[in-house]
């Protein structure tokens, strides 16, 4: 009760009063405000629980990728002579590797120029790559030929050497001063196959001698002087080593299939073998498990710090008791010590050394873990990440969705993915004339090119075919649409096969070379998709991809069999890693626990910042009310008092009167 206090005046003292009475009036107030604090503080609990766990979730992006267990270490014992380098998912292996031949590069050279202005002629040059054996000439079918318009103004040596190295031909071309003047010089790519050929189109029209345009020519089979006018400064060569006793060439120095998934680097040649040795690199997966283990001790201190008791302080948590939080750990504690079907030996963490001490502390046992990081990788990642495993080699797991469930499929396949095909129905024919059947115009996977052939009489179908795959190899539209074809040679009929598979590849063909080349009716026949069954469903093809349906919806396999029939199964599963880290993408998103969680203390907070501003609003009546009442109690005393005053006054002159008489 506050205190009524009187001024010296002999007024009360109404800001006094009123400040008492507001204090007690403000006491749910200021309750208000303790329970919004506590709330703030749980709502900051609740997001140091979600960085805790956001942490521990990073920890797992590496455990969760099949990619990380397939790491691999590559040496050499002589790296002056051989360097090495191994793709994840390589076999492990010692071999042997001796390099007996570089690489190089063709290079031919015109005779002396007066100067680098020295006008040679005009007219087109056109350069092909391929091999040159038996007195034979072969194009190489993926380098395509090349033909470019020498003008006037590209005459001079120095024009043709801008021209051609602009002209993307596979050469490069330079001018060199040998002391007694100045030669044109062309040099190819790396390897046999890069030989080069090099036809004129002479405008003073002989093409073969050595006068003008002429000068540039260079045919291996002709003789010289008459077609082979430039001379041979480097053979094309291919690289050559001994791995493991077996000799092996590459076009250039680095040998990148002789060892799957191995890469070799061929530096100099030499007389003893290097020694490459691939095994698997444990470094990067111990590092990633050792990491996992600090996250999760991490993690459960946070969690204890948030929501346990300090016995010591007796101070309990913000979350103290939390059902979310206990949700959590439970959940975290269940997926660590789980067990996980891999069709292995390893089964749970505890098979490779990592497993919860009594007080609930995940401890990591290096010497168990270093054994099954040496023994057995591949069942480290089944063990640990999202993948799919097939039984059958024919078959590859491609992608799953997030609709796909978990579970063993079976495969069955009714139909083989297929190419479409073009196939000659009579013998090609080996003359080539410019203008009377030189024009193939092709359409691949619908894709429609014209390409033109070199004239020339070609010395086997073989020859032919080589030119028409180094034509379409060069061809922009085809190349530009990521479209291509093979072409081959059997019995002397040519065979045109589509890159893709599926029901969208088809070749077919027109123009005025391809009745002499194909026959009048050469047989088309259009690619098929891969059909069959993933579990018991019906898939869906597309080339060599079938895609499951129902609770396989969403998985992807690829299919590499050439013959229909029950291929196996296909095992999709998710590893501890995995599965940890789907709990959390639960807990952690928009829908989850957490959200809903801070979502409720969110509207907690609201519902008390409203209330607090209703009563604030009331307060702010009531004070007004207490000022009116104790001001008007105020000027009544103050009246009272003055009324006092005057009778006081008069009955001391009163008194006063009475005495004098």
């Amino acid at each position: 009760m506050a205190t009524v206090a009187a001024s010296a005046q002999g007024t009360i003292d109404v800001a006094s009063i009123v400040s008492q009475l507001m204090t007690v009036e403000r006491r749910p107030l200021t309750k208000l405000a303790q329970r919004e604090a506590g709330i703030q503080a749980r709502i900051t609990a609740f997001g140091t629980v979600k960085g805790a766990l956001s942490t521990f979730q990073g920890s797992l992006a590496n455990l969760n990728k099949v990619a990380t267990f397939q790491s691999v270490k590559a040496s050499s014992s002589d790296e002056d002579q051989v360097k090495v380098s191994a793709a994840n998912a390589s076999s492990r292996g010692n071999h042997t590797v001796r390099i007996t031949a570089l690489a190089s590069a063709h290079a031919v050279a015109s005779g002396n120029f007066a100067s680098r202005d020295s006008i040679v002629g005009t007219g087109t040059i056109t350069i092909q790559r391929g091999t040159f054996a038996t007195g034979v000439f072969t194009a190489n079918g993926e380098a395509p030929s090349k033909t470019i318009a020498i003008g006037a103004s590209q005459s001079s040596m120095t024009g043709i050497r801008d021209a051609v190295n602009s002209a993307n031909a596979g050469v490069t071309a330079s001018i060199v001063n040998d002391g007694t003047g100045e030669r044109l010089v062309f040099a190819s790519s790396d390897g046999a196959a890069n030989s080069l050929k090099i036809t004129v189109a002479d405008a003073d029209t002989t093409h073969t001698d050595g006068n003008g345009l002429s000068a540039l020519a260079f045919d291996p089979a002709a003789a010289i002087g008459a077609g082979r006018n430039l001379s041979e400064m480097r053979p094309a060569q291919n690289a050559s080593a001994i791995i493991d006793g077996i000799t092996v060439t590459s076009a250039t120095n680095t040998f990148a299939s002789a060892l799957d998934g191995v890469t070799l680097t061929a530096l100099q040649t030499g007389t003893t073998a290097s020694t490459v040795k691939i095994d698997h690199d444990t470094s990067g997966i111990k590092s990633s498990l050792e990491g996992f283990v600090k996250a999760y001790n991490d993690l459960r201190q946070q969690l204890r710090a948030v929501s346990g008791f300090d016995a010591t302080t007796r101070q309990a948590g913000p979350l103290n008791g939390d059902s979310t939080v206990r949700a959590i750990e439970a959940d975290l504690r269940r997926l660590v010590t789980a067990q996980v079907d891999t069709r292995g030996s390893l089964q749970s963490l505890k098979d490779i050394g990592i497993a919860l001490d009594r007080d609930g502390v995940l401890k990591l046992d290096n010497a168990k873990l270093q054994k099954q990081l040496e023994v057995d990788p591949v069942g480290l990642a089944r063990l640990f990440a999202k993948s799919g495993f097939t039984s059958d080699s024919r078959v590859s797991f491609a992608n799953a969705s997030s609709e796909t469930s978990l579970g063993v499929y079976d495969v069955s396949v009714t139909q083989v993915a297929t190419r479409g095909t073009l196939t000659g129905n009579a013998v090609a024919g080996l003359g080539v004339t410019t203008g009377v059947n030189d024009t193939l115009s092709f359409t691949i996977d619908g894709v429609q090119a014209t390409i033109t052939l070199g004239a020339a009489t070609y010395a086997t179908a073989d020859a032919l075919a080589a030119e028409v795959q180094s034509k379409l190899a060069g061809n922009g539209t085809l190349s530009g649409a990521g479209v291509g074809a093979t072409v081959t040679a059997t019995a002397g009929v040519l065979t045109v096969t589509s890159n893709r598979y599926g029901s969208a590849s088809n070749v077919s063909v027109s123009g005025n070379g391809a009745a002499g080349i194909f026959g009048a009716g050469p047989a088309t026949t259009a690619g098929l998709d891969v059909a069959g069954t993933i579990g018991t469903l019906a898939a869906t093809g597309r080339g060599q991809l079938l895609t499951g349906s129902g609770v396989a919806k969403g998985l992807e396999i690829r299919i590499s069999s050439s013959t229909t029939g029950t291929l196996g199964t296909v095992n999709y599963f998710e590893g501890i890693a995995a599965r940890i880290d789907s709990r959390l993408a639960d807990v952690l998103g928009r829908k989850g626990s957490l959200q809903s969680k801070a979502d409720g203390l969110d509207a907690s907070v609201k519902d008390l910042r409203k209330l607090a501003d209703a009563y604030s609003v009331r307060m702010t009546a009531i004070e007004a009310r207490y000022r009116k009442q104790f001001s008007s109690l105020d000027a009544s005393l103050a009246r009272m008092q003055s009324t006092s005053t005057y009778l006081q006054q008069q009955l001391t002159s009163i008194a006063a009167n009475t005495a004098s008489r």
